[in-house]
């Protein structure tokens, strides 16, 4: 019985590193340059992640809701300062907003060091309020 659950055990361990080892996947045919000199966006994805559904949203806002002092710098930003990770946050929310045609607004509420005790009410009760609560470290 010892045997033959070492062998079990065995072939468990050695099965990942065989089904690892398999040829790789083709990589996906070159993508061309759109007419205006830009990549649009089926171009510029990962070809393996399916691109997120195009919806219009009719300019919704979207509500983050983050702790205070710092929690609305990390999920929004009001205008491109040359920061790198300024700039990032700021063209992200842009993009979004162009692609889905909503309005992302951030707010504060709460401190760092209680954010379960402040947002879980929000959790918990069930209205859109807020449509995302971003915490920090």
């Amino acid at each position: 019985m010892k045997k033959l659950l070492t062998l079990v055990l065995a072939l468990l361990t050695l099965l990942p590193m065989i089904v690892a080892c398999q040829d790789a996947p083709e990589k996906p045919s070159e993508t061309t340059v759109a007419d205006d000199g830009t990549k649009g966006p089926e171009e510029t994805e990962d070809p393996y992640v399916e691109p997120a559904p195009k919806n219009d949203y009719k300019e919704r806002t979207f509500t983050i809701l983050s702790p205070t002092p710092y929690g609305k710098d990390q999920f929004d930003r009001e205008e491109m300062t040359e920061e790198t990770i300024n700039d990032a946050i700021y063209t992200r929310n842009r993009e979004l907003e162009a692609y889905f045609n909503i309005i992302i607004k951030s707010e504060e509420e709460g401190w760092s060091h209680d954010q379960a005790a402040t947002f879980k009410p929000y959790q918990l009760s069930g209205e859109d309020k807020i449509d995302l609560i971003g915490v920090t470290t």
